[in-house]
């Protein structure tokens, strides 16, 4: 049986042990992380807690849509190892019933023709290996690049103050992404707040004098870690700041039985800066179906990439 649940009715304790089966998980469906950057989700859950498929939910005038949120890259069904052809068709139905309009990143490919489907692209490297390994597997430009870096002399500074990293990729990046409120931005400083005093969130960044020209949070979670959230300056670019301070996080965890998650990008100047360090790459699908009534099918609710 299939119960569609709000989110003060789940149990919080058996959703997140089950999601805790998994081989390192990403962290995107856990409880704490949904309830920050999308307290109004509900969820469809199979049984007790057999199988669960968190549901993004908003609302716009009178009706109810799905949309995956900022700086949430995909959802789906759990665990996804198990969910079989049946499991996966019947989740998918019941999404497509309750909801006029979807926009929906999942880790899954729905079995029926049900929506509109757009191949997404995430990438992941094992770090289990000795640091020395990993940099014979990066690309020659991305060795090339990191020297480069190395010649600035630049301290890597950890601990960054939330707003401080947030602001810095409002000034220089934030103009260029549509679809990014307020909300969204003051939901990330809660997120980066939370998971730092929980000890599973790190900040790794650069300054120039006083100034911070580049910045990373990071999500530590069950063996895996997911670079969440990027921020420089120009000047950072120049300094090829970014290819710093990934291949310091690299040899900080190098030798672990960890996956370093870039968590993906269709940009793709972003996406060939990550397969440069030997990255592999892994499918996830967008999902969008509009059957809003003809006087709003233009009125789509507000969506950005993943």
């Amino acid at each position: 049986m299939i119960s569609l649940l709000k989110q003060k009715e789940i149990c919080k304790d058996k959703w997140d042990d089950l999601l805790l089966l998994q081989d390192k998980p990403r962290p995107y469906a856990f409880s704490w992380y949904l309830d920050i950057m999308s307290p109004e989700w509900s969820a469809l859950v199979v049984n007790d807690y057999e199988y669960i498929c968190p549901l993004p939910e908003k609302r716009k005038m009178f009706f109810s849509y799905l949309a995956t949120p900022v700086f949430l890259q995909a959802l789906g069904v759990y665990p996804t190892a198990k969910a079989g052809q049946t499991v996966l068709k019947d989740i998918y139905r019941q999404i497509e019933k309750k909801y006029v309009f979807t926009d929906f990143c999942s880790c899954d490919k729905p079995v029926e023709q049900l929506f509109e489907i757009q191949d997404m692209y995430n990438y992941v490297l094992p770090i289990g290996s000795e640091y020395k390994e990993i940099w014979e597997n990066y690309g020659s430009d991305c060795r090339r690049n990191i020297r480069i870096a190395r010649e600035y002399r630049y301290r890597i500074e950890e601990d960054l103050d939330a707003e401080r990293l947030i602001n810095l990729f409002i000034s220089y990046t934030g103009k260029k992404v549509q679809g990014v409120s307020k909300k969204d931005y003051r939901r990330l400083a809660s997120l980066i707040e939370y998971c730092t005093e929980k000890g599973i969130g790190e900040t790794y960044g650069i300054k120039a004098g006083k100034d911070l020209i580049f910045g990373i949070f990071l999500i530590n979670h069950s063996k895996r870690i997911t670079l969440l959230f990027t921020a420089g300056s120009r000047e950072s670019r120049a300094a090829r700041a970014g290819y710093l301070v990934t291949d310091h996080i690299i040899h900080k965890y190098a030798g672990k039985d960890y996956i370093l998650d870039f968590a993906g990008s269709s940009v793709p100047s972003i996406a060939s800066y990550i397969r440069s360090y030997g990255s592999r790459e892994e499918k996830y699908y967008r999902l969008y179906l509009n059957n809003l009534p003809r006087p709003f099918k233009r009125l789509k609710p507000l969506s950005i990439k993943c």
